[in-house]
């Protein structure tokens, strides 16, 4: 039924895709804090926790890699079905290509 097992991830790429995706977030999410709370906190405090905010995803993301890759083996790990995508049928109103006649004498 299912024709691939992942028993290991990366856990780099989990924390650098985690990081990134946690700092754009929260990025935009403090930079907009800070514009509107200029007083408490500004826009460098705001990117600040923005910086903050990617870093503690990146960590929680990368402690979840980790233990997914300690336990998914004892488990038997996560079952992974891969079909290929059936070819479109072609389209009702295309004309075949018919080709070119010369012209004749």
């Amino acid at each position: 039924m299912y024709n691939y097992t992942v028993t290991r991830i990366a856990c780099g790429a989990v924390f650098r895709l985690a990081f990134a995706a946690g700092t754009c977030v929260g990025g935009a999410c403090g930079i907009i804090l800070g514009l509107l709370e200029s007083s408490a906190v500004g826009v460098l405090g705001g990117a600040f926790l923005g910086l903050t905010v990617g870093v503690a995803t990146g960590v929680v993301a990368l402690a979840s890699a980790a233990v997914f890759n300690l336990l998914a083996p004892y488990l038997g790990g996560v079952a992974v079905r891969l079909e290929p995508v059936p070819a479109a049928p072609p389209a009702a109103d295309a004309q075949p290509e018919q080709p070119e006649q010369p012209a004749g004498d």
